[in-house]
This record gives structure tokens, C-alpha cells and sequence, in this order.
């Protein structure tokens, strides 16, 4: 496994993980927002229906997994719950090189630094993680989540020593809006 990654997604992986990080924050401010109906009602290729659980019978988990590889579909249903698999947001430009170097409309209107921070944010990272990801120091790191942060696009937890930026609703909002309008996410 070790060597099919280095060979076949070793290089693009940061990319990946970044669309992947994204999809989830969006869903997860979605589930906090408007609940678990909303999320799921949304999800391309999945159709909803209500069913009635037999009396005594224990509730079942739902796991959703976004994916870059693959379409809508449910890879296991047992007792134990439901695991869905769903094309990951923004997943159509992820391979989209055009724009590989920068991240596309987005840069335009917060520039390029700035958006490619927001973008690379994903479901959470601290000042030196994004440092690393952006190829920056941690100092320009961090003047672009104050910059975000003062936005509104991304909120700052205290973690102990640590911080966490996580992207808020507004700011994966302006992401998905970016992809379904065609213009290119890429990170970096």
C-alpha cells in the first residue's frame, strides 16, 4: 500500500486531502446548522426516503465519506449503521491544471496568498501546519488567517498551547460557491 501511494498519489495527495478537509467543514457547519436531513437530502446521486425503525429497535450510525475517486454509494449497510461514499466538493477541478498555480477567482478577490490560505485550511490546521502546506513562513501564515479570520471566513480555537483555524459557514460557503461557478479551487 506504503508504495502504490508514494507512486500514484504521493505527489497530488496535499491536493487531495485539502478538497476532502474542505467538503467536510462545509458539511459539518451544514449538520450544525440545519441537521442531518439537510446534509444527507444533499448529497448527489442519494435519494432519501423516511423509514420507520420496528419498535425496540437501536438506532443505526450514518458515516459519510467523501471521495475523489468514486460516485454516490453505499459501500456498507449492516446493524451497526450505513456508510455512504459521495463526490467530494469541488472534486470536477481538483485535476483541473489550468490554474494549478493559482487558486483561480478566488485570488482575484482576496488575493492570491490569502486565498490560497483559505483553500488550504480545510477542516482545521494550526499557523505551522498552514505554513507548511502554503510553502511560507509561519509569520505570512499567520498574517493571512488574521486577515481571513478579520473576514469572517475562518475562526480561531484555542487548543491549549495550540490554535486550530477552521473555515466558518461563510467561508466554505465562498469556496463551494467558487467551484459551482466554475472556477477553479486548487490549492496552493
Amino acid at each position: 500500500m506504503h508504495d502504490f501511494f508514494q507512486d500514484c498519489l504521493a505527489g497530488d495527495w496535499p491536493r487531495i486531502r485539502a478538497t476532502l478537509e474542505s467538503d467536510v467543514a462545509l458539511r459539518a457547519h451544514d449538520l450544525a446548522r440545519f441537521g442531518v436531513r439537510h446534509v444527507v437530502s444533499r448529497l448527489p446521486g442519494l435519494t432519501v426516503r423516511d423509514t420507520w425503525d420496528e419498535a425496540g429497535a437501536g438506532e443505526r450510525g450514518l458515516v459519510l465519506v467523501p471521495s475523489v475517486f468514486r460516485k454516490t454509494g453505499v459501500l456498507l449497510a449492516n446493524e451497526a449503521g450505513t456508510l455512504i461514499t459521495y463526490p467530494a466538493s469541488g472534486h470536477r477541478t481538483l485535476w483541473d491544471e489550468s490554474e494549478a498555480a493559482a487558486p483561480g477567482r478566488l485570488g482575484a478577490l482576496l488575493g492570491r496568498g490569502r486565498a490560497a490560505a483559505l483553500l488550504n485550511i480545510g477542516d482545521g490546521c494550526g499557523t505551522g501546519d498552514l505554513a507548511d502546506r502554503l510553502g511560507v513562513s509561519a509569520g505570512t501564515a499567520s498574517v493571512h488567517v488574521a486577515a481571513l479570520r478579520n473576514g469572517g471566513l475562518v475562526a480561531t480555537h484555542r487548543v491549549g498551547k495550540a490554535v486550530r483555524h477552521v473555515l466558518t459557514p461563510i467561508g466554505s460557503a465562498l469556496i463551494m460557491a467558487q467551484a459551482s461557478a466554475g472556477g477553479s479551487v486548487q490549492r496552493g
